[in-house]
């Protein structure tokens, strides 16, 4: 009796979700989330990049209480909260697509952005090299996200092996050229490059937490 009862209860909540959930509208949120993220690539001041980041986000949960099965609005929602710091409630709604979708790159990939975000990099390389393993092998950022880990790590070798085939998927890549140069002068100059954090953190990179966003949001549809 008590089976039936929640099963009823199950169906129930399932049908309420479909009667009220509007993936039309959540769309029309997302093109808006996407173009505050658009703004906030190009803003000039910190303030003014945090204050589109924050519109973006407010865009990003209204399309996912408007249908919280889409994986778009999941990730641009976690992930522009773990921008503003709010790590608890970005991972608990990044999680939730990935348990809904756990075989999914692009959640996969997410979850990597959201943990080089808090500076989580071993598990960042985790979900990065799942999401290469499950479909991404030959996507661009993620195999520079992949490098980007491996250096943050120390790990030069594998960061080299990544940005070179970031290079053969995207010849015209700044950033893997850059780094790769960098990685080849220290070996040159028998410089031990095999330690964390030997490269100038304040230059920047495309896997910085802004450009992660943005990145990410590039393949929202």
């Amino acid at each position: 009796m008590i089976k039936i009862i929640n099963r009823i209860s199950l169906f129930v909540t399932i049908g309420i979700f479909f009667i009220f959930s509007n993936p039309s509208y959540a769309k029309v949120q997302l093109d808006k989330a996407n173009s505050y993220i658009y703004q906030a690539s190009i803003a000039m001041t910190k303030g003014e990049r945090d204050y589109y980041i924050d519109k973006a986000c407010t865009e990003y949960q209204k399309a996912y209480n408007e249908d919280i099965l889409n994986l778009d609005a999941i990730i641009g929602y976690g992930k522009t909260l773990a921008y503003k710091g709010e790590r608890a409630e970005a991972k608990t709604i990044l999680m939730q697509g990935y348990n809904t979708n756990p075989e999914n790159p692009k959640i996969q990939a997410a979850l990597g952005d959201y943990n080089y975000i808090i500076q989580e990099y071993n598990n960042a390389l985790e979900f990065y090299k799942l999401a290469l393993s499950s479909g991404y092998l030959k996507d661009y950022r993620t195999n520079l996200s992949t490098a980007n880990c491996y250096e943050k790590l120390g790990d030069t070798k594998n960061a080299r092996l990544y940005y070179q085939i970031t290079l053969m998927l995207n010849p015209g890549s700044i950033d893997a050229k850059k780094r790769l140069y960098k990685i080849d002068n220290m070996y040159q100059y028998n410089v031990n490059p095999d330690k964390p954090n030997i490269f100038d953190e304040t230059e920047d990179d495309e896997n910085t937490d802004i450009n992660t966003i943005i990145e990410q949001c590039k393949d929202i549809k």
